[in-house]
């Protein structure tokens, strides 16, 4: 699956904190069997005299075991639940923990930290954990975030999560022969293509966007988020929705450019209300077909 979103919070002048306003970037998921791809692009501090600095955490969970972690040609470090951990290196960055596996590909300063923290349960939700006399009141915490910095003006950041890693020497072999191919991290376009799956997987901010996946051009007449699967006889099976949940809009335009240069189109009929916005599947025929407009 594949989920995007722009993050902007409009400005309010009566607003007690100006700090949750001054941000703004463009954010995409892609889920595969084993890992999660995470891109953000036209990053973007509006308010830089403000002294906090931009960061993206790309976990925050219970330090549960010894944690692996270092650049993917080096030997690896490693702490242990109790040690106090801090450490700060330029991308890429591997570690491994728990049976995941993180890689920092992109987007400034990998900070990776370890310590024992004070609970503050009640901070997230009051009514539910005030009467929990079982909830831990300290815990040994993992955290790993890329720093941004203050001045970042369209800055991007690219990670992966393995989800099945038995350690640093396995992520590290993963990160060199890494099935995931990033095609592009713009305010534009967000995608991924899996050539193990010979899945691609996109999120089009504009419609006028072409994507290019190194066999074929894709490109919508409007805003989509899209996944192209491509099968054994030579089809493609495009699932797609229409991000922007318009009700009035009834079809969407695809248009493909094959390697020989030949262009087709297709029309896709969009769900009528009230499931506007569900993504829907259409069965692309083989080249060697011919076919004009499929629905």
């Amino acid at each position: 699956g594949v989920c995007g979103f722009i993050y902007a919070k409009q400005p309010l002048k009566s607003a007690e904190d100006p700090r949750l306003y001054h941000l703004a970037v463009r954010k995409s998921y892609f889920c595969f069997e084993d890992e999660m791809v995470c891109l953000g692009s036209d990053l973007t501090n509006r308010r830089p005299d403000l002294p906090e600095t931009i960061a993206t955490t790309v976990d925050q969970t219970e330090w549960r075991e010894p944690v692996e972690f270092g650049h993917p040609d080096a030997p690896p470090r490693r702490a242990a639940p109790g040690d106090k951990l801090t450490f700060t290196a330029e991308a890429p960055l591997l570690a491994a923990h728990g049976g995941v596996g993180y890689i920092v590909l992109s987007g400034g300063a990998v900070e990776l930290t370890g310590e024992n923290r004070t609970e503050r349960w009640l901070e997230f939700d009051r009514n539910a954990n005030l009467k929990r006399e079982d909830r831990p009141r300290r815990a040994d915490i993992l955290m790993l975030q890329i720093n941004h910095g203050r001045q970042v003006r369209g800055g991007e950041y690219a990670y992966i999560v393995q989800l099945r890693t038995p350690g640093f020497a396995a992520l590290a072999d993963y990160y060199r022969n890494c099935p995931v191919r990033i095609l592009a991290n713009t305010h534009r376009l967000q995608a991924v293509r899996h050539d193990g799956l010979r899945l691609t997987q996109a999120v089009f901010f504009n419609s006028d966007e072409p994507l290019s996946d190194g066999s074929r051009t894709w490109q919508f007449d409007r805003p989509a988020v899209a996944m192209f699967q491509d099968r054994p006889d030579g089809g493609v099976t495009v699932t797609v929705s229409d991000p922007t949940q318009n009700p009035r809009l009834k079809t969407m335009t695809l248009t493909k450019r094959s390697a020989d240069g030949a262009l087709r189109t297709f029309c896709i009929e969009l769900p009528e209300p009230p499931w506007v916005g569900r993504s829907v599947t259409v069965e692309l025929p083989p080249d060697s077909v011919s076919a004009d407009e499929v629905r």
